[in-house]
């Protein structure tokens, strides 16, 4: 799967996930900028396994502190 691909899923799941309104970037943080809480974080983890089918482990899913933190271990995921 090419990176735009899942550059274009993440952000449609983090988009829904977080009820985000306007335009999601790859360095937007999570918490910080975008407003997550740990619930939407376990959500969004959760979320990302279905759609990708990968299964990420609780280090991987405390490493995701922006979109482009999700893009690079999702893409690493499906590299494997």
């Amino acid at each position: 799967m090419e990176r735009k691909e899942i550059e274009s899923r993440v952000i449609r799941v983090i988009t829904e996930i977080l009820s985000v309104k306007g335009d999601v970037e790859l360095d937007k943080r999570l918490i910080d900028d975008l407003g997550a809480d740990s619930l939407d974080l376990t959500a969004l983890s959760m979320e990302l396994e279905s759609q990708f089918s990968v299964e990420l482990s609780d280090e991987e899913s405390l490493k995701i502190l922006t979109v482009s933190d999700a893009v690079d271990i999702i893409q690493n995921k499906l590299k494997n």
